[in-house]
């Protein structure tokens, strides 16, 4: 579209041809062109999202430039699998030997498996396998291998289901036994959905992948949800060859460049294909960053220990935080409210050593108001011998709360949750009642800053 030309265009230059464009006219090789569709009068163009990733992309290969390939025709028989996805040569050629040993079969049954390993010290391994059950291909084939990236149990059985439909022969009826209820619903329903849709749908790649190797080889996929140590042989066979492959990894990937799947998607750190939701995932990463810069803050010394011991629930303590005792959402009140309560958290209420630090002029640091001993400090405040009384009361007065709630839902074990609550630490007329110092971990130090996890869990035994 040529520039119309506006205010900013001065009216005394004699001639046109050097009347200066605006700069989004002015193409250079810098720009990129977005392609743009007339139907029925109307622009269609692709959706922010995509043009997002496409310019982020765009901009990692112009500052780092991937080497060119030698290029293939990937449409070939023989290169078919290679062209959708990466790993060991020897792999691709076991998968290659499979699909002609199957190639004559218009019928084929698969047992998939898949399972998820934790060895100490280093991450989790994904590993999957399939087996055959056709009476005419004795011994059954077998296939094994290992996957990385967003750990879970469930996409190790989505690689499985993927490496045996890629080996079936075009117009096969194929049959998917398994015992993940998830990868069969997925399977049955995926080529239903939006391509908005498609795309927020875990391990998008590995289901696109999927859907094209259906509709290219023209598979008629029927499934059959199994029910896990059933003694089923087939089975048994799949999900033992599954946990063995842990034991050699021997890592397989989508081709993430392949033509016919989504190829706009997120690279993290240069390696990591993120074939998630991508607001989750960023939201994700970006709370990781937040939480590390959290925990380094100066203010959080007294609780972050506990936090690396996970002996606080943060998700019980990010409720308690956003509670609010008020009808309306805002208000003065309210947020003097959670003023308070943030202070409470970090130790930072007014006592004298913080105003004295903020104004030094107008106020001394002062000896504590309630024993005149020691000097007044957010430390002090909660260990002076004349607060216990004080925390006292608002523990009994807490224990008492839950006693009646968990009572009222379970009345025939009354007596086994007041003797349960009267025992514990926090709740213990003793530990108050002892003419001593409470010691500085007690959980009344930290129960109203933040929620143990040791006691949410315990309630739940009650």
């Amino acid at each position: 579209m040529k520039c119309k030309c506006c205010c900013l265009n001065s009216p005394f230059y004699i001639t046109t041809k050097y009347i200066p464009k605006c700069a989004i006219v002015s193409y250079n090789n810098l720009c990129i062109r977005v392609k743009v569709k007339l139907q029925n009068r109307k622009y269609f163009t692709t959706r922010y999202n995509t043009d997002r990733i496409s310019v982020y992309n765009d901009y990692l290969q112009r500052q780092h430039p991937i080497p060119s390939r030698i290029s293939l025709n990937l449409n070939s028989r023989n290169m078919f699998i290679a062209s959708l996805i990466n790993g060991n040569t020897d792999v691709i050629r076991q998968l290659n030997l499979f699909k002609i040993q199957l190639e004559s079969l218009k019928e084929i049954t698969f047992y998939t498996d898949g399972s998820v390993q934790h060895p100490p010290g280093k991450y989790p391994i994904m590993g999957f396998a399939w087996t055959t059950d056709i009476p005419t291909v004795n011994p059954s084939l077998c296939f094994k291998g290992t996957t990385t990236n967003f750990t879970s149990s469930t996409k190790a059985e989505n690689f499985a289901i993927l490496t045996a439909l890629i080996v079936c022969p075009e117009l096969a009826s194929v049959t998917i036994c398994s015992d993940s209820q998830s990868s069969l619903h997925t399977l049955n329903n995926f080529s239903t959905r939006s391509s908005r849709k498609k795309l927020k749908q875990n391990n998008f790649l590995i289901w696109h992948t999927i859907d094209y190797i259906i509709e290219h080889l023209k598979l008629t996929v029927t499934t059959i949800k199994v029910k896990a140590h059933s003694g089923n042989k087939s089975n048994d066979l799949a999900d033992a060859l599954a946990k063995e492959a842990c034991l050699h990894p021997c890592n397989i990937t989508i081709n993430h460049r392949q033509k016919n799947i989504p190829n706009n998607v997120l690279i993290w750190n240069e390696s990591t294909v993120v074939d998630q939701d991508a607001r989750k995932t960023m939201r994700k990463i970006q709370n990781f960053q937040q939480f590390s810069q959290f925990l380094k803050h100066s203010n959080l010394l007294h609780i972050r220990s506990r936090i690396l011991r996970k002996s606080i629930n943060l998700k019980w303590t990010s409720l308690w935080l956003k509670h609010s005792p008020f009808d309306t959402p805002t208000s003065a009140q309210f947020s003097l409210y959670q003023s308070y309560k943030y202070k409470y958290h970090l130790n930072q209420l007014p006592t004298t050593d913080i105003l004295h630090k903020h104004y030094p002029k107008l106020i001394k640091h002062h000896l504590c108001f309630i024993c005149n001993r020691s000097m007044d400090s957010n430390h002090h405040l909660w260990r002076c011998p004349h607060v216990i009384d004080y925390l006292y009361n608002a523990a009994r007065g807490l224990a008492k709360q839950i006693i009646q709630f968990l009572g009222d839902i379970y009345p025939h074990k009354i007596r086994s949750i007041i003797s349960y609550i009267n025992h514990l630490e926090l709740f213990d007329p003793a530990s108050y009642r002892s003419n001593r110092h409470l010691r500085n971990n007690h959980p009344i130090f930290n129960f109203y800053q933040i929620v143990l996890l040791t006691f949410s869990q315990n309630l739940k035994s009650v």
